[in-house]
């Protein structure tokens, strides 16, 4: 499977540097890169179970972390730890690309939801801000990337996406979506 990919709704690149079967399921690492004023940013949103630990290796990345909304200017060399629950968004302001690095652990099905999601900006159902456009697509990937929105009870999200996720994959939609990724997502 590739270890490069390309957002093209955001133009975020990414590069996998530890993949989580090589990582036995601890790690999943990408390398990533973010043009200049980068403003589209994904909606602010907490993962429940995992870390991602953001470092950036040129120019600077912006972040909005935690409760209280913290905004943080990363600069080369500079890193974040978003602990499981924390809400966050991310983005770049400057006038430069930024290069950074995240570290998801443990990786739980991150990867996988990554590769889905950028395959379906590739075949065009993607919002303006890179995420699935279509409810269903956006349950299934919810519930792989552990990824809920700020502000919303965690139990209301849980219990839409288990059911929107269940008639998707009723639907076979799931098995739609293996079928975007290169090598049908067996790795």
């Amino acid at each position: 499977m590739t270890r490069k990919m390309e957002n093209p709704v955001t133009g975020v690149k990414v590069e996998i540097l530890v993949s989580t079967a090589e990582s036995n399921g601890e790690l999943f690492k990408i390398r990533s890169t973010m043009k200049a004023r980068q403003m589209n940013r994904a909606p602010y949103h907490y993962h429940g179970h995992f870390s991602e630990h953001f470092r950036v290796v040129e120019g600077q990345l912006n972040l909005i972390v935690g409760k209280n909304k913290e905004q943080l200017t990363l600069k080369a060399g500079e890193s974040h730890l978003v602990k499981p629950k924390c809400p966050h968004t991310f983005w770049n302001e400057s006038s430069e690309p930024v290069t950074y690095t995240v570290e998801v652990t443990p990786a739980k099905q991150f990867e996988k939801a990554l590769r889905l999601n950028h395959a379906l900006a590739a075949a065009g159902k993607a919002s303006p801000k890179g995420t699935p456009s279509n409810l269903f697509h956006m349950a299934i990937l919810g519930q792989l990337g552990d990824t809920w929105l700020y502000g919303i009870p965690i139990g209301l999200q849980k219990a839409a996406f288990f059911v929107i996720a269940g008639i998707a994959k009723g639907f076979g939609m799931d098995k739609k979506l293996q079928e975007l990724l290169p090598g049908n997502g067996d790795e």
